[in-house]
């Protein structure tokens, strides 16, 4: 990364994630410019790594993390968690996952031709990555006990083969009785066309670690822009906050099976008209055209840092 990036003179260095922070300020000290560290996620307390790993992490980023002129990240409970872990004179900057705001358009049926939902039948939409680590199989277990017809659930997004695998194989046990799709992912640029015509988005994250548990996913804002309330599961704190705080859904119990099932439930057969009226007011504040004067006043301040920097060489 450092050989490659090095060829690409510039006067701000932004280090996307703790992967290139090491060499995104090794390179800032031979340029002489400043650093911003953009930390999409809480990266040493993730579970998929083992003790040795984060301990060289947590090593890296102690280092590293306060020779940058700002650091960003993408919730207030894991600025918090940073600046006290590393012990920083400033708490980092909260840069949320947003997406550009989306206007709604006036017929919304894409998704509900592509799975056949007829009218009373209502769309569940989970959409990203169908991966392990996602609490993605017991949602689907807890789909199949409320043994609703007039629901559909829709899995959109790229997925590990072998889990699809699996959770095509669980679904098929029911297949006779229940709408479960499988949908391959679209691009970016027309996923909230897909997105818009489902009833209600789901959230399932288990809290496994402190990553987890104060993540600020893409889909959350994705949701939000699209007008769908959301069901997520209640130990997520960032979301929830989102979530409860802007009456935009409700949170779940998603520890099991059972519990996921009850929450679809409370969630299919609650009024979902005034969650969509506080998202479609609301939307704003959590749209990149709101987030984008932010991201600028942070440029702006590493540009204060970068002519003191000049002066010093002066």
């Amino acid at each position: 990364m450092f050989s490659t990036a090095a060829h690409y003179r510039a006067k701000l260095i932004f280090a996307h994630d703790l992967t290139a922070l090491k060499a995104a300020v090794e390179i800032g000290k031979i340029w002489n410019v400043p650093i911003i560290y953009d930390s999409h996620e809480f990266y040493a307390e993730q579970k998929v790594f083992s003790r040795k790993q984060k301990e060289i992490m947590t090593q890296q980023e102690k280092e590293y993390i306060k020779q940058c002129a700002k650091v960003i990240t993408v919730s207030d409970s894991i600025a918090k968690a940073m600046a006290d872990k590393y012990d920083l004179a400033e708490i980092p900057e909260t840069l949320l996952n947003v997406t550009y705001e989306y206007a709604i358009p006036t017929e919304v049926h894409a998704l509900r031709a592509l799975v056949d939902a007829t009218l009373g039948e209502k769309i569940v939409l989970y959409q990203g990555g169908i991966v392990p680590n996602r609490n993605l199989m017991p949602l689907l277990r807890g789909f199949i006990k409320l043994d609703r017809q007039d629901l559909h659930l829709v899995f959109l997004g790229p997925s590990d083969p072998a889990f699809l695998a699996s959770m095509k194989q669980q679904a098929s046990h029911s297949a006779d009785r229940l709408h479960i799709h499988f949908l391959e992912p679209v691009p970016q640029s027309e996923l909230l066309n897909m997105t818009v015509s489902a009833d209600f988005g789901v959230i399932p994250y288990p809290d496994v670690d402190l990553n987890t548990r104060y993540c600020s996913p893409n889909k959350l804002f994705e949701f939000i822009q699209a007008g769908l309330p959301i069901l997520a599961n209640e130990r997520l704190i960032e979301v929830g906050k989102i979530i409860t705080g802007s009456g935009f859904g409700m949170m779940g119990d998603f520890s099991t099976p059972d519990s996921i099932a009850q929450a679809i439930h409370a969630m299919a057969q609650r009024d979902l008209s005034p969650d969509r009226q506080a998202i479609q007011s609301k939307k704003y504040a959590f749209s990149w055209e709101h987030e984008q004067e932010k991201f600028m006043q942070l440029v702006t301040g590493a540009a204060k840092v970068l002519i003191g920097m000049e002066e010093n060489v002066q």
